[in-house]
């Protein structure tokens, strides 16, 4: 399961990527995430939105070629 979401988060955009990376590694806000990426704090939000959305949909298109059920979401 973490080689499936290793490979689900190499297949995301860049932009996606490095937000997701950032706040899943420092989740202390968007603020420092902003800083960090130089990008506005709704820039941050809305590629986070993107980046779980598709996470989501990635790892839904895995799990029936598992044969298993599909993940919860990730919030």
């Amino acid at each position: 399961m973490l080689r499936e979401l290793t490979e689900a988060i190499q297949r995301l955009p860049p932009y996606q990527r490095d937000v997701l990376l950032h706040v899943s590694m420092d989740p202390s806000s968007y603020e420092a995430a902003s800083a960090a990426l130089g990008i506005p704090v709704g820039t941050v939000r809305s590629r986070l939105f993107r980046a779980r959305n598709s996470l989501q949909r990635l790892l839904d298109d895995v799990a029936p070629e598992r044969g298993r059920r599909s993940r919860p979401a990730i919030n």
